[in-house]
């Protein structure tokens, strides 16, 4: 799973850096369960760098999240929350400070 490789800070800065997010919002829209869980789940993971946060901020993201909250896969609804929860943290800690946190990724 892709997501594994998230664990790390650096993988997930690089990763974002490299315009990985986007394709894995894409796969939150597919029919199949399967990717759909292992997209939530790499996100879950890349939404704890304030970085790809942000990115997933502007892309829109939080209904989709939401509407998977209301998932009957448990596991599902625990990455969509968890990725809210990094999100909501990062977007909540920029605004205190009163500026956005970013570490080199495109705005």
């Amino acid at each position: 799973c892709v997501c594994v490789c998230f664990s790390a800070e650096t993988s997930r800065f690089y990763f974002a850096k490299l315009n990985g997010v986007t394709p894995l919002v894409s796969y939150l829209h597919s029919q199949d369960l399967d990717v759909v869980r292992s997209a939530s789940t790499a996100l879950n993971q890349l939404a704890k760098d304030a970085n790809v946060s942000n990115l997933l901020l502007k892309a829109q993201i939080v209904p989709v999240l939401l509407a998977l909250c209301g998932s009957e896969d448990d596991d599902l609804q625990d990455e969509a929350a968890g990725t809210l929860a990094s999100i909501r943290r990062f977007h909540q800690s920029s605004r205190k400070s009163g500026k956005p946190k970013h570490h080199g990724l495109g705005s």
